[in-house]
């Protein structure tokens, strides 16, 4: 059995190794990124402090008025997204039909902030970690590479089972600056982060693959979502909508939620106002509940109270908050950041050990 076992070892390692190779750059550029993302909220709040006072007691009255507002602001194009204010975000993220984004105060007469993707720090990092600017194809291969990370880990534990009882916290820093002392050292910190680094991999990989990711949780514990309570027929609206109204309307749909994103009707579609609401029992931070109301005439058409679906959907609805840090639990931002400096050590560990072993 043993002597079985080191052609299986030495397979693995190489495995191991020219994987890892062919997946270093782009599995760099998203631990990077990441790390980067945890702290975008600081990145934009240096820039702009304006945005960042206290906007806890907003009115429908006031919410409606900055809609309004940025109505005007956005002119001819428009805007298709807004995410509303919210404790960790307390102003209005503005997506334009020009492929602009804009941060808006509440209260304010002007945008903030008004720039394209690859003009801010934010944007990059998000577009590198969830795209690898690549658009819609970037998403799917940072879900491969996310696989792909999962799969090292996996192999570089089993690599490194048959030699655990060595294992020490001495190897965390080699001593040497040899190719041994840092092979050691990127076993023990793949170790150390198999764990962390796992689960932020697979919520990465689940976050990229959505669809697929409903479909395994819901084969093991139901992925029904419940049907919408229809109410009305909507029209488009011919002029633009009076947001106090449509805000009022929306929050009649339930009495514990809150509004995250608000989408406009487009031409050439229904006119109904599309929202995004967060219930109090909802960990996703933008929520997954829906409401749609009215544009001409603020009626509520429609709503669907996503914490009434079955356990496999509410489980793959929970992979995001936990991999963005945002599920409602203070320590995921900081554990998040130190796994992603770490991982980003043992990268270093990995180059200088591979490029001690091309060099010999």
């Amino acid at each position: 059995m043993a002597s079985a076992s080191k052609p299986v070892l030495k397979w693995l390692r190489r495995l191991h190794l020219w994987f890892g190779v062919a997946v270093a750059l782009p599995l760099g550029a998203i631990i990077v990124s990441g790390v980067a993302l945890v702290l975008d909220q600081q990145m934009i709040q240096l820039r702009a402090p304006e945005l960042f006072a206290d906007q806890s007691t907003l009115t429908l009255g006031e919410k409606g008025r900055d809609l309004a507002k940025i109505d005007e602001l956005a002119g001819d194009l428009s805007w298709n997204l807004v995410r509303l204010p919210q404790a960790d975000r307390p102003y209005y993220d503005v997506w334009l039909m020009s492929d602009e984004r804009a941060y808006f105060a509440p209260g304010a007469d002007a945008f903030s902030d008004r720039f394209f993707w690859h003009e801010r720090p934010e944007t990059v990092f998000f577009e590198i970690h969830a795209h690898l600017v690549a658009g819609d194809f970037g998403e799917t291969l940072v879900g491969f590479v996310g696989l792909a990370g999962v799969g090292l880990i996996l192999v570089g534990v089993w690599i490194w089972w048959p030699g655990r009882r060595g294992f020490s916290a001495g190897r965390l820093a080699p001593r040497k600056a040899d190719r041994r002392s840092m092979l050691r050292a990127h076993g023990a910190w793949g170790v150390v982060l198999a764990l962390p680094l796992g689960v932020l991999f697979l919520t990465g990989v689940a976050t990229a693959f959505p669809d697929q990711t409903k479909s395994v949780f819901g084969s093991v514990a139901g992925g029904n979502a419940p049907a919408r309570a229809e109410i009305g027929v909507p029209a488009f609206p011919k002029d633009r909508p009076d947001w106090t109204a449509v805000l009022t309307a929306a929050e009649s749909a339930f009495d514990d939620d809150k509004i995250v994103f608000v989408f406009t009707p487009n031409p050439g579609q229904d006119g109904a106002i599309y929202m995004r609401t967060r219930r109090a029992a909802e960990w996703h931070p933008n929520g997954r509940s829906e409401i749609n109301v009215d544009a001409t005439k603020a009626i509520l058409l429609s709503s669907r109270d996503l914490t009434a679906a079955d356990s496999g959907l509410q489980a793959a609805n929970a992979m995001f908050p936990i991999h963005a840090t945002r599920g409602g639990a203070w320590w995921l931002a900081p554990v998040a950041f130190v796994t992603g400096l770490l991982a980003c050590w043992l990268l270093v560990f990995s180059i200088a050990a591979f490029v001690r072993r091309w060099r010999r």
